[in-house]
């Protein structure tokens, strides 16, 4: 995995990879946590022998909220006397889009990088 810059190294390019998965929540630890591997068989499974990470970033597709109001109070006659509770709490649900450069590294005698 290259994250900054280019390998050292003499190299083609094979292609390109795109991965948009949760990052939010149980789910989206569990996924993320997965990227670098599924990434990694990706780019195995057609030759290649390494990736350069050329762009990532999180994208806003919702968000989960809850409220919870808890109303405490009595009547008297015609009187209603009490008082209300209320939390809430929300949370933006993202994805991550990353998108992989998959590279074949050249021996040192083959032609010049394509």
């Amino acid at each position: 995995f290259w994250m900054d810059g280019s390998p050292p190294r003499r190299f083609k390019i094979l292609g390109s990879l795109k991965d948009r998965r949760h990052k939010t929540g149980l789910l989206g630890m569990v996924r993320m946590a997965g990227l670098d591997d599924d990434i990694a068989k990706a780019a195995l499974a057609v030759g290649a022998n390494a990736v350069i990470l050329i762009s990532e970033g999180d994208e806003v597709v919702g968000h989960i909220a809850n409220v919870d109001t808890t109303i405490n109070g009595y009547q008297s006659g015609n009187s209603f006397n009490g008082s209300a509770n209320t939390f809430g709490y929300g949370s933006d649900i993202k994805k991550r889009n990353s998108k992989y450069i998959v590279i074949q590294y050249l021996s040192d005698a083959a032609s010049t990088p394509e």
